[in-house]
């Protein structure tokens, strides 16, 4: 692992590499920011909701175009939105919460920190927004070396 390193392109060569364009997991990821704005303009209701609704709106198309701040906001708003759900799930039923609702948070915490984990280390969100990729060719080279391949 200690031969991995990053390489950086540009955004015209990032973007030409086939996994230079968000794909099905970026867009589902674009789409549950989406989601959430829905939910939060419900919860919080009248112009507050709205305004709530068109930033996530905003972050979900950044994601979606592959804006290259759109992973560190997208990593900072997953930050955020773990507070309440992990309160509620710290509390637990002594805390008045029922069992149900424990899952439903377990289960948003758990999204949110696939979300950033993903979002930071992967292959392809890496090239999309950071226009970099890993190298593995060093570790190759000591592997060939060392007699281990």
């Amino acid at each position: 692992m200690a031969g991995r390193y990053w390489v950086q392109l540009t955004p015209d060569m990032a973007r030409a590499h086939p996994k230079g364009r968000p794909g099905v997991v970026l867009y589902m990821i674009a789409a549950w920011f989406l989601v959430l704005g829905v939910m939060q303009s419900f919860v919080l209701g009248g112009l507050f909701g709205l305004i709530v609704t068109l930033i996530y709106a905003l972050l979900a198309l950044m994601l979606a175009i592959g804006a290259p701040w759109a992973r560190v906001i997208a990593i900072v708003f997953c930050i955020m939105g773990m507070g309440a759900p992990a309160g509620i799930l710290f509390a637990g039923p002594d805390g008045g919460a029922l069992l149900a609702e424990m899952f439903v948070m377990l289960a948003i915490v758990l999204l949110n920190v696939f979300i950033i984990f993903h979002l930071f280390d992967r292959e392809r969100p890496n090239l999309v927004y950071s226009h970099r990729y890993r190298s593995y060719r060093a570790e190759d080279a000591a592997d060939r070396e060392s007699g281990n391949v």
